[in-house]
């Protein structure tokens, strides 16, 4: 290890004691890269790109030149290129990244014309951004390029400026950037520049009051349409429409044929993607209240203040941002039929509130202390089996009642084999004729692999792999190579609960069929909570509150 680097680590100072970690006399924390990688969403989400970029940058800058001068006093006789090797291993000890030096092998000066050329691995920017966005259109490693230009300018005397030029954020195989002084760019080094100046917040605070107000006027435009089209939309779809010959499904589909023609609560479980929107939508068209509207909302999609408001309205003036009255969906829905989809993740709050609509008919909004009443049919749905979580105590037994009162379990696709190809067909008749593409069918080959795959997913991914494969088929028979790599990679292919007896995480055997349906995901997706989300058709906030409620986080 060189020599400078080790008398820079024997500087760290940890008091488990007093929950301190100190670095020459600077006390430092350690920082979650979730909770970082949230932050960093919220802020692009917030503010936009372009003004995130250029805090990130600005943060990186600062921090680059503060780290400079804490190495400087703590090493105050190492020369330039000790210094500047230093930097490289200080990015390895925070977890930022692994740098590496790829050009310049003399860093003791910076002359006119002089380019530093710099990669590194495992970015914790690009991991984010690929994480948490999927890929950008531009560089992701906004720290790092601030970091690497203060840094360097502080050690030089003279403005240096880092542009990245590759960026796994991007898709591209490495993280790399070029370094210069700053009359040696030209324009192309402008962003940087510009990013490097103090941060105009009365600006970016003008901007988004801007912002705010121009999506308020037109919210405020479209609100009466919006309540249109919530009190006259109607599913077209019936029970004809559903497509299976499976014994398994036929009789799920019979069940509710029954039970459309009785105003009564029905209850729909089964796994992720196996159709029961579609289902509750085939209900309510065969229903009496067919000509009103059908509302559907994902109880797991919003946190638990805002999906009381959502299903009960409030009064304005309930909390801040409460500028009007809100009747909410459950009122929204009156006289017509309510999907709450994914119910088993209400909180016992809300729980003794949905009852109360169940049993007095009647909402009361956020914020009033009057009822409200209200003629709405409520069907209810769930990828985890209800009465297991009364059993454990994470589900209130009379309301479950109330909601069980029609049962209908929807098969996995992997229960109903001989309807994955009726599928696959029809899926491909549908975007064939979307996408104007001249596909015709699947070869012989492709036809085994997809009977062949396990589907996690279920309906929902077959329909994604195939409209992928027709969009992606440059002839008139969809083959394996237009199919995704985890339906033909060796072990990947055919992953359900029988072909793992026994699935691990943090040492301990996973027993819960959902928990075990979520690692199978990950699996096929790299660890990439992303794609397993979109696997999955949920959000990647409301797949990480599963992994942390199942102990899987």
């Amino acid at each position: 290890m060189d020599k400078a680097l080790e008398e820079f680590l024997s500087l760290f100072e940890v008091d488990l004691k007093e929950g301190t970690i100190h670095l020459l006399g600077e006390r430092i924390v350690l920082f979650n890269t979730e909770v970082l990688g949230l932050w960093r969403t919220e802020l692009i989400e917030t503010l936009g790109v372009e003004k995130s970029r250029h805090v990130l940058t600005r943060m990186g800058y600062l921090y680059g030149q503060h780290d400079y001068q804490m190495v400087k006093r703590a090493l105050p006789e190492a020369d330039p290129a000790s210094l500047a090797r230093v930097v490289k291993n200080l990015a390895s000890i925070s977890g930022t990244a692994v740098m590496r030096n790829v050009g310049a092998d003399d860093l003791s000066s910076s002359e006119s014309g002089k380019e530093f050329a710099i990669e590194w691995a495992n970015s914790i920017e690009a991991t984010l951004q690929l994480e948490m966005l999927g890929e950008s259109d531009l560089p992701s490693c906004w720290m790092m390029m601030g970091y690497a230009t203060g840094y360097a300018s502080a050690l030089f005397g003279r403005r240096v400026l880092f542009v990245e030029t590759e960026c796994i954020g991007q898709g591209a195989e490495r993280c790399r950037a070029v370094g210069r002084l700053d009359e040696d760019w030209g324009d192309e080094a402008n962003l940087i520049r510009s990013h490097l100046n103090p941060i105009d917040l009365e600006g970016m605070l003008r901007h988004l009051a801007a912002t705010v107000e121009e999506q308020k006027e037109t919210l405020q435009r479209s609100e009466a349409e919006i309540s249109r089209l919530r009190r006259t939309a109607v599913s077209r779809l019936s029970f004809s429409d559903i497509i299976g010959e499976s014994r398994t499904m036929r009789e799920a589909i019979s069940v509710a044929e029954r039970a459309a023609k009785f105003d009564t609560t029905v209850l729909i479980q089964g796994n992720s993607g196996t159709g029961k929107e579609i289902l509750a939508r085939g209900i309510h068209r065969a229903s009496g209240r067919k000509d009103a509207a059908f509302l559907a909302i994902d109880c797991g999609a919003l946190a638990e203040t805002l999906l009381e408001s959502e299903l009960f309205g409030y009064r304005r003036g309930a909390f801040t941002g409460a500028d009007r009255d809100y009747e909410g969906l459950l009122r929204s829905a009156h006289g017509g039929t309510i999907l709450l989809d994914e119910i088993s993740e209400i909180s016992p709050a809300l729980q003794m509130k949905l009852l109360r609509v169940l049993q007095e008919k009647e909402v009361r909004p956020v914020g009033s202390s009057q009822p409200v009443k209200v003629d709405v049919r409520i069907l209810a749905a769930s990828n985890r089996d209800l009465e297991q979580l009364v059993l454990r105590g994470q589900f209130r037994e009379d309301l479950f009642y109330r909601l069980n009162v029609i049962a209908i379990r929807l098969p996995s696709l992997r229960e109903r084999e001989n309807d994955v190809l009726l599928l696959a067909d029809h899926f491909l008749r549908v975007f064939a004729e979307r996408h104007h593409q001249d596909v015709v069918g699947f070869t012989p080959e492709a036809r085994r692999t997809l009977l062949s795959a396990s589907w996690p997913g279920n309906v929902r991914q077959l329909q994604n792999v195939v409209e992928r494969a027709v969009i992606l088929g440059d002839q008139p028979y969809i083959d394996v190579v237009h199919l995704p790599d985890g339906l033909t990679s060796s072990g990947l292919g055919r992953v359900g609960e029988e072909d793992m007896p026994e699935v691990r995480a943090a040492g301990r055997s996973i027993e819960d069929p959902e928990a075990r349906e979520i690692l199978a995901v990950l699996a096929r997706s790299g660890g990439s909570r992303t794609r397993a989300a979109r696997t999955l058709d949920i959000s990647r906030s409301t797949l990480w509150r599963r992994m942390k409620r199942l102990g899987l986080a």
